[in-house]
């Protein structure tokens, strides 16, 4: 008896086995992660089993600028939100800091308050410099003390970043910016649709006060040419060098890149727009904890989600208001803040 049952045991597996062939010949171009689906002939409860699941395929953020503005927790927030979607590494495009001074004690204390913060990131992160970051010569040593360069690349998974300073030399705050400042600021409490007025015709012009350095130039430039067989480039940057009229400087080294897949991330004006610049997308992020535009779109604290695929990137926006951890929403309509409130 015992003999009789391990042969039908024998048998069943055989023929389980073979079903199994069947089934796979049926689906050869199902992955080999499907193997433990059940493959039944007919219909079955699902679209298709080719899973994402390259190995070059990754997932990283760009934070936006949190200075100009700054708006306590909402930054602090978005780091705990970071360390929830869980990306392999995070970008900054500058503004960290409030900065403009000259009090290297001021200046160090600024910067212990935000490392702690990015020390709060899971993922690796990657600083950049801003006009808030570097607005004097005294904030420049600063920064080279403490991070080293100012304008640097890395690769991952052959993808090229191109971290660069659009503050180089820094650039001080001029007559001309604090006029306009202080118009904003006159128009927010006595006429604001006079207000959205202004920031709507000077929004999208071309960028003043951008500082690109022959030898930055020199420097991508070089890098670009070393690095010839990457799949993608990406340029991340504070000033939006690329909108209105450009910049010579910038356009230098877009056109060291020539015919390659590349795309551009800025910040500093804390309003959210994609820019079409010859075949190429760019754009410009809305703020990650810094102060709001009073204008109809754009305006949102959040930070952008790139995903590198194969066929190239993909591009979300993940505002902070709509990540919530298991627990949801606390409090009927939770949120950071409300625009235009």
């Amino acid at each position: 008896m015992t003999r009789i049952a391990f042969a039908l045991a024998a048998l069943l597996m055989i023929g389980t086995l073979a079903c199994t062939v069947v089934a796979s010949q049926e689906e050869a171009a199902a992955p080999v992660l499907a193997t433990h689906v059940p493959l039944d002939p007919g219909p079955r409860p699902w679209t298709h089993l080719e899973f994402e699941d390259d190995p070059d395929a990754f997932s990283f953020a760009i934070i936006s600028d949190l200075q100009g503005g700054y708006r306590s927790g909402v930054f602090e927030a978005a780091v705990e939100k970071l360390n929830l979607v869980r990306p392999e590494l995070v970008v900054s495009v500058g503004d960290l800091i409030a900065g403009y001074t000259e009090d290297v004690a001021e200046i160090n204390a600024q910067w212990d308050w935000f490392d702690e913060l990015a020390r709060g990131i899971d993922a690796p992160f990657f600083y950049a410099p801003g006009n808030h970051d570097f607005s004097n010569e005294v904030m420049k040593g600063v920064w080279h003390e403490r991070l080293g360069r100012d304008y640097y690349h890395f690769l991952y998974k052959n993808v090229l970043f191109l971290v660069m300073n659009t503050e180089e030399p820094p650039i001080p705050a001029d007559d001309a910016s604090e006029a306009f400042f202080e118009e904003m600021a006159r128009l927010r409490k006595t006429d604001p649709e006079a207000l959205v007025k202004l920031i709507s015709e000077n929004v999208d012009r071309t960028m003043p006060g951008i500082g690109i350095s022959d030898e930055q130039v020199k420097y991508f430039e070089d890098i670009i040419a070393n690095n010839t067989d990457v799949r993608w480039t990406f340029l991340l940057m504070h000033k939006p060098a690329f909108q209105g009229d450009g910049n010579p400087q910038y356009n230098r080294i877009t056109a060291a890149l020539g015919g390659r897949d590349y795309t551009s991330f800025a910040g500093h004006i804390h309003n959210y727009k994609r820019f079409e610049v010859g075949p190429r997308f760019h754009y410009r992020l809305g703020s990650t904890g810094g102060g709001v535009l009073p204008l109809p779109l754009g305006n949102m604290d959040h930070f952008a989600w790139v995903t590198m695929t194969e066929a190239g990137p993909t591009i979300a926006n993940l505002e902070l208001n709509g990540i919530f951890d298991d627990r949801g929403p606390l409090a009927p309509g939770d949120r950071l803040w409300r625009a235009r409130e």
